[in-house]
């Protein structure tokens, strides 16, 4: 082998350690720090206040009369009951809705037959109003009557809204009228933990 070829070999094989030795080549990179500003939550929340809630009865109609002692009133079929309270929203969220109404559930009937019966009465005939306030209307879903959407239109939107919850004890019919139908006497519903519900919703 010539002296030129040897010498080429010789010097390929010298890049060839060089790179080996110096490892791989980390591909280029660079970064850049830009002000984007701070990215915040809303709230949502609902409070009863200190002020307690008034009953009415409203079986001769509006305006009602207003009921002392809800403990001391006997329901009878044909009544209608009229419970307000006046809660507090707090809803805060530019793109912030939410679903107001009662809970059923906190709707309670003890153990007995009788109160199990007027439960499911006054919960399967209860309605639900809401004051007409801004960032506050009624749903239009089908089967929601008595659920209300709460809208933030304003940060910081914070709203006082009487809530009614109507119960009323219906009369059934002359074929209704029977020994079933007398299962609601002598019942008993508490409402001493009625819950009002504030559900965000999102479409």
């Amino acid at each position: 082998m010539n002296k030129l070829l040897k010498g080429a070999i010789a010097g390929a094989a010298g890049v060839a350690v060089l790179l080996g030795g110096a490892g791989t080549f980390a591909l280029w990179n660079d970064s850049v720090t830009t002000p984007a500003g701070t990215v915040s939550s809303g709230t949502l929340s609902i409070d009863s206040g200190l002020a307690a809630g008034k009953w009415f009865d409203m079986s001769a109609g509006t305006p009602g009369v207003l009921i002392t002692d809800i403990e001391a009133f006997r329901l009878v079929p044909g009544d209608k009951l009229r419970f307000t309270k006046v809660v507090t929203i707090n809803a805060t969220g530019d793109n912030l809705s939410a679903a107001l109404t009662v809970d059923l559930a906190s709707v309670v009937g003890d153990d007995k037959a009788s109160s199990a019966a007027l439960q499911e009465e006054l919960s399967t005939n209860m309605v639900v109003t809401a004051s007409s306030v801004a960032g506050v209307t009624q749903s239009t879903v089908p089967g929601n009557e008595n659920e209300f959407i709460v809208t933030a239109e304003d940060l910081g939107l914070t709203k006082d809204v009487t809530m009614s919850v109507e119960l009323t004890f219906p009369v059934g019919t002359l074929e209704d009228i029977d020994a079933s139908n007398n299962v609601t006497k002598n019942g008993s519903v508490n409402l001493n933990n009625l819950k009002f519900k504030l559900t965000q919703v999102r479409a």
